[in-house]
């Protein structure tokens, strides 16, 4: 009976020395969680929506290796911005942008264009990289008047 008392009394030992390593061992989950937040935001990017006649503007902090559709995502989150999209990944297109819908294929139809620092831009928004100091310019435009997106 002795021997079993003290069996009994070896194994929780041993199991509380595991456990309390297993503890030590482990790195604190509230500074992992901690460093997963700390992302570095190396600056600002300005982006303006015109629409016609109004106008408004955004001031966004990039992360470092960010494209134009996760800065968006962001500020859709944020509900700063809102906007629809077709396809996705380095195929996504803009369909809608605060509510105001592309007008579909034709010389006579406005559609959402943007150009960034002062370019039309030749990729799309999963696609372009921005960076701290960056400025985006979406324009509801006529094909034909697309250079004044600026």
């Amino acid at each position: 009976m002795k021997k079993n008392i003290k069996n009994k009394l070896n194994l929780t030992a041993l199991y509380f020395v595991i456990s309390i390593s297993l503890v030590a061992c482990n790195p604190n989950q509230e500074n992992q969680a901690q460093n997963q937040a700390e992302v570095s935001y190396p600056g600002e990017v300005s982006i303006t929506i015109q629409n016609g006649e109004s106008e408004s503007k955004l001031t966004v902090l990039v992360a470092e290796k960010s494209n134009l559709l996760t800065i968006m995502e962001g500020q859709k989150a944020d509900q700063k911005l809102s906007f629809e999209v077709k396809g996705e990944g380095d195929m996504t297109f803009v369909e809608s942008l605060n509510g105001v819908k592309n007008e579909g294929p034709g010389d006579d139809k406005h559609n959402w264009l943007f150009a960034v620092n002062g370019r039309l831009a030749n990729q799309g928004i999963g696609q372009l990289q921005i960076s701290a100091g960056d400025s985006v310019a979406w324009c509801f435009l006529l094909w034909k008047d697309r250079d004044q997106c600026k």
